[in-house]
């Protein structure tokens, strides 16, 4: 189901604004699901230089909240290397009360897709609060797992962060304020 999510949003990117779409992602399995319509480029995220900007950079999979605050910074970087002066960077965070106050259990129910969180620890390290958490989806036949580490970000850090590597202020997106979109500063 992932794999045909993917090929839907390049599929309505491309149909919709009439762009090329470019994917980048260290995991050449994860490249495989993507539309063949896409290039392709299988690389670290941080450390991407493909020499080219673009008009819009998107930073998803709460990216910016990284356990590593070197690779948040690097993440952000590479975002900055590559968005053109009159682009924008959107970027997904996750919602830090959310990462505060989750339990294990039952996270979300749907008729298609349950999602659990089967492991959870946080922790503070040099300082700084730290939350390591499994969930495991299924859909249909399909299930699997997704461990991950990620620390609690407010607004003003993400705010702090972009502008540290020349964004403008981030506008938020959504009414869950998980979207932001901010415009390099000229």
């Amino acid at each position: 189901m992932l794999r045909l999510f993917l090929r839907d949003v390049v599929a309505a990117v491309e149909d919709h604004f009439g762009c090329t779409v470019t994917g980048v992602d260290n995991s050449a399995e994860m490249l495989a699901h993507i539309s063949d319509r896409v290039r392709r480029i299988h690389a670290d995220i941080e450390r991407l230089d493909l020499g080219e900007r673009f008009d819009v950079v998107l930073l998803p999979s709460d990216l910016v909240n990284h356990a590593d605050a070197a690779v948040r910074r690097a993440f952000v970087a590479a975002a900055s290397r590559h968005v053109a002066p009159h682009g924008q960077l959107i970027l997904q965070c996750q919602d830090a009360h959310w990462l505060r106050i989750a339990a294990l259990g039952p996270l979300s129910r749907s008729s298609e897709l349950s999602i659990d969180v089967t492991a959870l620890a946080r922790a503070t390290v040099d300082g700084i609060e730290q939350v390591r958490m499994t969930l495991r989806y299924v859909m249909g036949d399909d299930a699997w797992t997704h461990a991950f580490a990620l620390v609690p970000l407010d607004e003003a850090a993400i705010a702090a962060l972009l502008r540290d590597h020349g964004f403008d202020a981030p506008v938020a997106l959504d009414d869950a304020r998980r979207w932001f979109a901010a415009k390099p500063r000229r």
